[in-house]
């Protein structure tokens, strides 16, 4: 990554990301090569599997790197996939996950489960700010999470971003529906919706958190606020996909300039 923290979000401050407009998803991928059923993948996918290769998307980065002020995606992360919750090499998962230029693609496939969730179901693919990341409250400090979501099919609603605490679970969570309705849920709170019909559209999502309050932004605009307390544990930013049930279709969702760092307030 080129940019320090620092100049991160002195950069990002310059202009807002970008803006929502509509794709035609015939024509801002191509995919060459080809995915195993599930049926196949599970007979020989262990909670020790080291890679899981899957079709290769070639997104047309033109299309959705669309503002000469977009950074570049930050690094420091891991994977939760459903085979484990812990995955510093994420380059060897391409079938859940994968990365062109400035755009991670996150996928999941029809059958699939978690097969190391204690609860069952569950399946997920998410990226998440690695440790070196991880913080606590701090009254004078903002840690700021920045993304372009672009949702391509959605068979399943899933939930595509949390504010989320190792252990009081989490603050804030942003759904995708399977009709492109975007909503989100504060802890304790009802789900509201911040924007119908965007599938196959971009918008832009940013969350700044310090432990204990947060604020929402929706395409540069605040939609909510709201507080919870979490006194034990570690905070942590996650986007994709994760559900509480078995994948009943295919889901694919492009996150462009997926971005985190800290900001005094």
């Amino acid at each position: 990554m080129k940019n320090t923290k620092s100049t991160y979000f002195t950069i990002l401050g310059t202009c807002f990301l970008f803006c929502s407009f509509v794709q035609d998803t015939t024509t801002t991928y191509t995919e060459v090569g080809t995915n195993v059923s599930w049926d196949l993948l599970k007979n020989t996918l262990l909670a020790s599997t080291t890679s899981v290769t899957g079709s290769t998307i070639d997104v047309a980065n033109f299309e959705y790197e669309t503002c000469s002020c977009i950074p570049e995606i930050n690094p420091a992360i891991k994977l939760h996939t459903l085979s484990d919750t812990s995955i510093s090499n994420i380059t060897n998962w391409k079938r859940w996950f994968q990365t062109d230029g400035n755009t991670q693609v996150f996928r999941l496939f029809t059958g699939e489960y978690s097969i190391v969730d204690s609860r069952g179901e569950h399946p997920r693919i998410e990226a998440y700010s690695n440790a070196a990341n991880n913080y606590t409250y701090d009254s004078t400090k903002w840690h700021v999470f920045k993304a372009k979501y672009s949702p391509i099919y959605i068979a399943n609603s899933a939930c595509i971003f949390q504010a989320k605490n190792t252990v009081d679970d989490w603050a804030l969570m942003i759904v995708c529906t399977s009709n492109g309705n975007i909503k989100y849920t504060k802890r304790n709170g009802t789900e509201l919706t911040l924007e119908n019909g965007m599938m196959g559209k971009s918008f832009d999502i940013m969350v700044k958190d310090d432990g204990k309050n947060y604020k929402l932004y929706y395409n540069g605009v605040v939609r909510d606020s709201g507080s919870y307390t979490r006194n034990t544990g570690y905070n942590q930013f996650r986007w994709g996909f994760y559900l509480s049930e078995t994948m009943t279709g295919n889901n694919m969702m492009f996150v462009t300039g997926a971005t985190f760092g800290v900001e005094n307030k």
